[in-house]
């Protein structure tokens, strides 16, 4: 089975917003920033109570958390319109 890839650059930018380093923001989710750098890379994923304290320290309200942790990344050619012949 393959692995769903997420478009975390929402998120990134939201981090970046009220962070100075992203480093910052992984240890206040008590996280290492090599471990919050395989997550934003798709490398791993995150849990679901990570999800929910990142979203208390980013301000990010639960409807919205689909549009910061569930969206999947889209092939460069599907986002052209373009399809492989």
């Amino acid at each position: 089975m393959k692995k769903i890839a997420f478009n975390f650059e929402k998120l990134r930018r939201k981090i970046r917003g009220k962070y100075d380093r992203m480093k910052d923001f992984a240890v206040e989710l008590n996280l290492d920033a090599t471990t919050l750098s395989k997550k934003l890379n798709n490398v791993t994923d995150f849990t679901a109570s990570e999800i929910l304290k990142a979203s208390e320290l980013l301000d990010i309200p639960i409807n919205e958390l689909d549009t910061y942790f569930f969206e999947q990344k889209v092939r460069e050619i599907e986002q052209s319109g373009l399809t492989q012949i």
